[in-house]
């Protein structure tokens, strides 16, 4: 698996989607390296080469669940420990906790206001820097 050189894994297959979560990645971050993947077994291949800071994941993927890809992501080491962001336009409390049990970072609810997704990828990226400190201390 190579070393970190891409910030952010999308998955997503809507591409609507994809063009605003990009333009909001990019919004506070020009410099930000991402990668684009348009269904769960592709983010799988992609997975076996690479290894990127963080998963911006589409529970809902043409190819197979949400749920599905993160118990595979979380049941293999060498990507069992990768942050993921769910982001989807539904606010099923049922799916969000299905989610949460198996490792999710954080959970964004997708608007088409890119300055607000915008916001909540630099809170989270400020708190995984500062949890990311808080464990080597």
């Amino acid at each position: 698996m190579n070393s970190r050189k891409v910030d952010v894994l999308v998955i997503e297959n809507q591409v609507s989607d994809i063009e605003m979560i990009l333009e909001a990645l990019h919004c506070h971050s020009a410099g930000i390296k991402t990668a684009v993947v348009t269904n769960g077994f592709s983010a799988l291949d992609y997975l076996e080469k690479h290894k990127p800071g963080v998963i911006l994941l589409n529970p809902m993927l043409s190819d197979m669940e949400g749920i599905e890809f993160l118990r595979t992501l979380r049941a293999q080491p060498p990507t069992a420990d990768i942050p993921v962001i769910v982001l989807t336009r539904h606010s099923d409390d049922r799916s969000r906790s299905d989610v949460r049990e198996l490792g999710v970072n954080g959970y964004v609810h997708k608007t088409n206001d890119v300055q607000v997704l915008a916001d909540h990828f630099t809170a989270f990226q400020y708190l995984m820097s500062h949890e990311a400190v808080g464990k080597a201390a």
